[in-house]
């Protein structure tokens, strides 16, 4: 938003082997390194013939939780971070360690991949609602 608090982030991903993507689904993400047993659901963005997995994600929080530091202007949230924040906390301190080093090929070398879990993808698809037979 215009005070700098964090409010969205678009993640992408290399497809797996065998995951097949339509518009309209979801899938469940897990992060490891914010929870071994949390999943959470996020829409795909990305259609059937991108060889990507987007997803758009909002920081969600209440009001009372997020709080911004005086001397660097920062937002952050206070007293139990959502999944949301601590995941784009994950992504901006992984953004941060690469635009330290100049050299792309010390970025890869250097920088860990932020290591998830995919389950998916889930719900139905809009493909069958061009079909005469399923029209009403």
């Amino acid at each position: 938003d215009v005070t700098g608090k964090p409010t969205s982030m678009k993640i992408r991903m290399t497809v797996p082997a065998g995951f097949k993507i339509n518009a309209g689904q979801f899938v469940y993400v897990k992060v490891p390194s914010i929870s071994k047993v949390q999943w959470h659901p996020f829409s795909l963005a990305s259609g059937s013939k991108d060889d990507y997995i987007e997803l758009q994600v909002g920081v969600i929080g209440d009001k009372a939780i997020w709080k911004q530091d005086k001397e660097s202007g920062e937002w952050g949230q206070i007293a139990r971070p959502t999944f949301t924040y601590q995941l784009q906390r994950e992504m901006r301190n992984r953004i941060m360690q690469m635009a330290m080093l100049d050299d792309p090929e010390r970025q890869a070398d250097t920088v860990a991949p932020l290591r998830c879990k995919l389950r998916g993808p889930y719900g139905s698809t809009f493909t069958k609602c061009f079909d005469p037979r399923y029209q009403g």
